[in-house]
């Protein structure tokens, strides 16, 4: 059996996604969930990576929408863009 076409998206969203934070696929993978409609496709919570590098959430998600989104995109060829949501107004 194939796998689904949201399976394979959803694959090659966290292979990049551990490609551009230089962790194992497998340390990312049961942190991308469905994301709020409204937000996208797919999403991952920055506050656990956030509290082992000992940066602020925002911070991060900042670096991923920007730097990564240089990996995150072309690599696996999932999107027209990345960004931040939900960290409106945070610091």
């Amino acid at each position: 059996m194939n796998p689904s076409v949201y399976s394979r998206y959803r694959t090659a969203f966290v292979e990049a996604l551990a490609q551009s934070l230089g962790q194992p696929a497998s340390e990312i993978d049961s942190q991308v969930k469905p994301a709020d409609p409204a937000h996208g496709d797919l999403s991952f919570p920055t506050f656990p990576l956030a509290k082992a590098q000992k940066k602020a959430p925002p911070a991060i998600a900042a670096a991923l929408a920007g730097a990564g989104a240089e990996v995150l995109v072309p690599a696996a060829n999932l999107s027209e863009q990345i960004s931040t949501a939900g960290m409106e107004g945070s610091s």
